[in-house]
């Protein structure tokens, strides 16, 4: 089996993604979003390991316990299933659900620094994701 190590690896085996992809993806959190991070009780974050491998954890609470000033995402250290995997400068993925509803947020992008009880996210992407999956799942 070919490691797939790129981009171009990747459209290599599966095609180009459409264009359309560019239109929705953004590197802020907007106001939309951050409706939807108020309303969110659960997040699912992968974060880079420090070896180029990820790790993932979980961080939960009431409803709008991540929060964001646009550019920046920060999530309280007390409601992260493992707080110590976020390090300084690692890679950053998120997932956010919201109850009853199929489509996801993804916010992605760095762990820029950890202070005052809080990770702090350099955010690189946001975007809403298709229900797709968990409507396959029958979640």
């Amino acid at each position: 089996m070919t490691a797939i190590d790129s981009i171009a690896a990747l459209e290599a085996v599966v095609g180009k993604p459409s264009p359309a992809i560019d239109l929705k993806v953004i590197d802020r959190v907007d106001p939309t979003a951050q409706r939807w991070l108020a309303a969110s009780p659960l997040m699912f974050a992968g974060v880079g390991d420090g070896d180029g491998g990820m790790t993932i954890t979980l961080a939960g609470g009431a409803p709008g316990f991540v929060h964001s000033d646009g550019p920046t995402l920060s999530i309280p250290l007390d409601h992260i299933d493992d707080p110590a995997l976020l390090r300084p400068g690692e890679g950053f993925g998120s997932l956010l659900l919201l109850p009853g509803i199929g489509e996801t947020l993804r916010i992605n992008g760095r762990v820029a620094g950890i202070a005052e009880g809080a990770a702090r996210i350099a955010v690189e992407e946001c975007y809403v994701h298709c229900a797709k999956a968990l409507i396959r799942s029958d979640f």
